[in-house]
């Protein structure tokens, strides 16, 4: 039996044409409308709305859920048992942290990207608000947070909580920050308006 072998060298060592990375991705104006794209697309977090809802109402004598996949862990709010563990508060932890760590990225690699101006400073502005109308829903659930404004970080990093009056002063500084910079009227909806900044404001206060 005559058997033959064939091998080249550095067969592995290809030239890559279309791999995206930091290093070759934040370089024009649609890179950076891309990354604002994303930090909205993580923003929509509709399961956040029914739990937000739920964690409201069922300690109350208001709603009570008694069939369905939702019993389980409905019952250990409507009993008072939850803790730490439970998927609900879990979920909106690392839901609203993922959009915090889009938005810091566009914060952290759009400002050196050559483009209009203009445009530059509004993606920033709507970042801005992205990062704070989440550090909102976390206020709402947990109080002080871990207060987080880079997207420079390690998997091992472990930040420290923040105080409820860091976290209170950082949100109300970013919303009266953006509402002065963001347009009353966005020509694509649903992006942010200074409208929408002011009304998020109020409710904040």
């Amino acid at each position: 039996v005559l058997m033959l072998f064939i091998s080249c060298e550095n067969i592995l060592e290809e030239e890559v044409f279309s791999q995206l990375a930091p290093n070759n991705f934040f370089r024009t104006a649609e890179d950076a409308e891309a990354s604002l794209i994303a930090a909205y697309a993580a923003s929509q977090v509709l399961g956040d709305r029914r739990d937000y809802l739920l964690l409201a109402e069922l300690n109350t004598d208001i709603l009570i859920q008694r069939e369905g996949g939702l019993r389980r862990d409905a019952q250990r709010i409507e009993d008072f048992t939850w803790d730490a563990t439970h998927p609900w508060f879990q979920g909106m932890w690392n839901r609203h942290y993922q959009v915090i760590y889009r938005a810091n990225v566009v914060l952290d690699r759009v400002p050196p990207i050559k483009m209009d101006e203009s445009r530059k400073v509004q993606i920033l502005a709507e970042a801005r608000f992205i990062r704070a109308f989440s550090y909102m829903y976390l206020f709402d659930y947990f109080g002080g947070v871990p207060l987080i404004e880079t997207s420079e970080i390690l998997l091992n990093d472990r930040s420290a909580r923040a105080s409820r009056e860091q976290i209170i002063k950082f949100i109300e500084v970013e919303l009266k920050a953006v509402a002065v910079i963001l347009p009353p009227v966005q020509s694509q909806y649903p992006r942010v308006t200074s409208h929408v900044v002011n009304g998020f404001l109020c409710k904040f206060y």
